[in-house]
């Protein structure tokens, strides 16, 4: 909405204050929950205008995004399927997201994760010939103690996805009951 209402040159102010505080919500939902957000769609031409266009960018992206380890691979130039774009005049970038990509049916690799299997494969390898015992990640408990403990003090530096700050915050209020 706020950048619909730029672009026509109106404050957001009064359309962000009528839609209801709820996480998540849309736009056909707010028209459909708010008695003041239907009336400001429909005051002015303008604003069924601004009302009409927001909800058909609705969910769209914003800026351009790259993924840290994405490829996309396709068996003929990418040029011939999908718009490209090139990020610092030199990485070409998809302009649709990952969702659209696996749509029309290209294939979409994250080497991040892969990085991530090669290292856990090298320090089992590791494990074994240093202390000759084998580890079998299917054998591994899920309800380990130590481990549950860890993740509920969110001591999680370097355990991959969960070294932010907000899934410390999570993990800090949430138990191994969950």
């Amino acid at each position: 909405m706020y950048a619909v209402c730029r672009a026509h040159n109106s404050s957001s102010g009064e359309w962000s204050k009528a839609i209801p505080n709820q996480l998540g919500i849309n736009l056909k939902s707010a028209y459909e929950q708010s008695k003041k957000f239907t009336s400001i769609s429909f005051e002015k031409s303008k604003n069924q205008l601004i009302f009409e266009t927001a909800c058909r960018i609705e969910g769209l992206p914003r800026h351009l995004s790259t993924h840290a380890a994405g490829v996309v691979l396709y068996d003929k130039p990418l040029t011939d399927v999908i718009p490209l774009i090139y990020k610092d005049q030199q990485i070409p970038i998809t302009q649709y997201t990952m969702k659209y990509v696996e749509q029309i049916g290209l294939v979409k690799m994250d080497f991040l994760g892969l990085t991530n299997l090669s290292i856990l494969h090298d320090c089992i390898e590791l494990t074994k010939s240093i202390y000759q015992h084998e580890i079998i990640l299917n054998e591994i408990p899920l309800d380990d103690e130590k481990t549950l403990e860890l993740f509920q003090n969110a001591d999680t530096n370097g355990i991959f996805q969960f070294e932010s700050d907000g899934i410390r915050r999570v993990l800090k209020i949430t138990t191994n009951e969950s």
